[in-house]
């Protein structure tokens, strides 16, 4: 479930030794926050084969996957963080005028956790990261957003990470291998044996209650969390999130490669958005409403192409 004593926190980085069959990684010492480019990747097999390769070292975890173009200035930082929004107002906002919206399911006004999963999947500025469990799907989002953004120059980057090292490094004492629940409010004072005090928390909640209730809540650090689907898009994507919390700083700053790798994607967007339709992954898979289903045939269907 996720719950854990919570004295204090101390974080016991050291050197890293990175490496990876077929050495595409360097061997080097580094710290926790240097996350190690791949190879730039030319061709989607020379993208499934790095994956592949890649997660050997982190077997049995299936990783997690997302796309950005490769200038972002803001790499991994959700998008309330990106400019000065008052997030509590936005949500509150949201869950008060959208339920007469005609949206796909209408979470109980007290499941703050699927209200915030939903309002992020409609687009607003939450403290989630959408990630995915399909490397194609993260692939997809990188490309369609290279395609997008002409300052791109057709170059992208998709992410990978292990979830269950993320949650080690932001609640030591978690249960490992298994996700915190994100509806169950746990907070109790404990004490030890040793007579020191501690609190019993839930840390798939706190980062939510963080978004709700002004930051009086929360962890310092992200938690990688399995939401309940509340829209189409989430079951068609495998969505996963990570939740931030009091630190708004991009992901790649608070960890290394022991979480977290990089691929820089140089596959010209147009043509691999291409590619991956002939494997089932496109607009309107990705997200199945009528809207995508008309970008995807004003892709497709020109005469010209």
């Amino acid at each position: 479930m996720g719950i854990i004593i919570w004295p204090d926190v101390d974080w016991p980085f050291s050197s890293w030794v990175v490496s990876a069959p077929g050495n595409r990684y360097r061997t080097i010492q580094t710290n926790p926050e240097t996350v190690l480019p791949m190879n730039p990747i030319t061709a989607i097999p020379q993208y499934m084969q790095t994956v592949f390769e890649a997660t050997l070292a982190w077997k049995p975890v299936f990783p997690w996957f997302r796309g950005e173009p490769a200038n972002a200035t803001t790499p991994l930082l959700p998008k309330v963080f990106r400019r000065k929004y008052d997030e509590n107002n936005l949500l509150q906002t949201f869950r008060r005028r959208a339920h007469l919206l005609n949206l796909p399911v209408i979470p109980p006004l007290q499941a703050t956790d699927q209200w915030l999963f939903l309002a992020r999947h409609v687009g607003l500025p939450t403290r989630l990261l959408d990630w995915s469990e399909g490397a194609l799907i993260g692939l997809y989002f990188a490309s369609d957003a290279a395609e997008r953004d002409p300052e791109s120059g057709g170059r992208s980057v998709v992410w990978m990470l292990n979830p269950f090292e993320l949650n080690k490094k932001s609640a030591k004492d978690g249960r490992p291998n298994a996700f915190p629940l994100t509806w169950l409010d746990v907070r109790e004072q404990t004490i030890d044996e040793t007579g020191k005090p501690g609190l019993k928390i839930n840390v798939g909640f706190e980062n939510i209650a963080a978004a709700w209730e002004m930051e009086q809540r929360g962890l310092d650090n992200p938690v990688a969390i399995q939401p309940t689907t509340v829209h189409p898009r989430m079951n068609a994507q495998h969505s996963y999130f990570t939740v931030h919390g009091k630190r708004h700083e991009s992901l790649t700053k608070m960890v290394g490669a022991e979480c977290l790798r990089r691929f820089d994607i140089q596959i010209p967007p147009e043509r691999g958005i291409k590619e991956l339709r002939t494997m089932g992954i496109a607009d309107s898979t990705i997200m199945p409403d009528a809207e995508s289903l008309a970008k995807e045939l004003s892709r497709f269907m020109v005469e010209d192409q």
